[in-house]
């Protein structure tokens, strides 16, 4: 498992892997998780694995070079959800550095109702509030 950039009392939120994959593949199949996602999701190993390094990784190796965003805002974070006990992985967490400011989650259907998301956004809210975002959506 990659270290962890920001950690709750029970979560482990993290940059995504090229071994995250299968579990985002899992999860985003999952007709009920994607019901309300703005997204397409990926049918295969091979799609997931795109959608990851598009969607994901991208901004990280623009991170990583000192990119930002128009406002100064930082691109990369987009992170896996995971549990600190046992390393699961739950979903994911991000906050968009564009005009939006959009906050936006999805969690595995079997990590629904423990609060796992009320959890990772108040972190991330943190996040973003340390990181000078104006607002969030």
């Amino acid at each position: 498992m990659c270290a962890a950039v920001v950690e709750t009392d029970r979560l482990a939120l993290r940059r995504f892997t090229d071994a995250d994959a299968r579990s985002l593949l899992e999860m985003l199949s999952d007709e009920e998780v994607t019901h309300f996602l703005p997204l397409i999701a990926p049918r295969n190993l091979a799609e997931a694995s795109a959608y990851i390094d598009e969607r994901f990784l991208a901004t990280y190796r623009a991170a990583d070079r000192g990119e930002r965003s128009d406002e100064g805002l930082p691109l990369d974070l987009h992170y896996a959800i995971c549990r600190k006990d046992d390393g699961a992985f739950l979903g994911y967490i991000n906050v968009d550095a564009d005009e939006a400011h959009d906050a936006g989650y999805a969690l595995v259907r079997s990590a629904w109702g423990h609060g796992y998301a009320r959890e990772a956004l108040a972190a991330m809210i943190e996040v973003a509030r340390r990181a000078e975002f104006p607002y969030l959506t």
